[in-house]
């Protein structure tokens, strides 16, 4: 396990599909942190869990947030997932509910896969299931809900499909390809169209290197065929550098200013609903 703290933060819609996009973020969170395979697969499943229960109650009839904070430190991982719906009725206020018998089935499985779970219902509104992953035979610390965060939306993202924050900037190299490819099966982008995505987030990883910022954000959208990541903020002088390592897998590049720094946009379009020679 890696000692240095990280910590990923995400704010989509409560679609099936997005359900992917958490398991893609908690992946390469778990890959950064070195954890092994066993706790990887229960932090996957009892999130999984734990969104799918948003997706399924928390908005009857249509979609709303669905946020998740998750977050690697030693010894554990803590996640937090919200829903600003009717969510999940608290069940119980006891931290360590493992074994409420009043439990539904969702709630059950994420019990027995996590070591301390807690179901609250905020006074802004909504419900937050939050759940600690140890990886070291400690006694019961205080719930894992206190003292978080959660990030604010920037509004030069305002209409992204997905957006994310990652922190420290080396976590992207872990995040950003997993997290577009994700996006882009979800929201109907090909796989030829999402071939280059590896590669892209490559380059943003040798871009994000120099910013002085300790937090990246990133957004992802998809519309008519076409994908759009928005990432910042990125040292000017790094983008002037290093902006060809871009060129040939993006067909329009753009900058604004963000934070320390520029918000890079790369679009590209779905390249497997071309015609040929097109």
């Amino acid at each position: 396990m890696s000692s240095e703290p990280a910590c990923v933060g995400l704010e989509l819609e409560s679609r099936p599909q997005s359900v992917a996009i958490v398991r893609a973020a908690l992946t390469g969170l778990l890959e950064f942190a070195g954890a092994v395979e066993a706790v990887s697969t229960d932090v996957r499943t009892a999130v999984s869990e734990a969104c799918n229960n948003v997706v399924m109650h928390a908005y009857p009839g249509q979609v709303g947030p669905l946020r998740v904070l998750a977050r690697s430190a030693p010894g554990r991982f803590d996640v937090i997932v919200r829903d600003e719906g009717r969510g999940i009725r608290q069940l119980s206020r006891d931290p360590l509910a493992g074994g409420h018998e009043h439990m539904g089935l969702g709630l059950a499985l994420i019990s027995a896969l996590c070591d301390q779970l807690e179901v609250s219902n905020p006074a802004r509104g909504g419900t937050e299931v939050t759940m600690r992953f140890r990886t070291v035979a400690v006694e019961p610390e205080p719930s894992a809900s206190q003292g978080h965060t959660w990030p604010e939306r920037p509004d030069q993202l305002s209409g992204e499909d997905v957006v994310m924050w990652c922190q420290p900037v080396g976590l992207s190299g872990h995040l950003v390809g997993r997290v577009a490819r994700a996006t882009a099966a979800g929201l109907g982008f090909t796989i030829a169209g999402a071939r280059d995505l590896y590669a892209i987030a490559d380059a943003i990883t040798a871009l994000t290197a120099a910013t002085a910022s300790e937090q990246l954000v990133v957004g992802v959208s998809v519309s008519a065929h076409r994908m759009t990541l928005a990432v910042g903020p990125i040292a000017d002088a790094e983008l002037r550098v290093r902006r060809e390592l871009l060129t040939g897998l993006v067909d329009a590049i753009s900058a604004e200013p963000y934070g320390q720094g520029e918000l890079l946009r790369l679009s590209l379009p779905d390249r497997g609903r071309q015609p040929v020679g097109g």
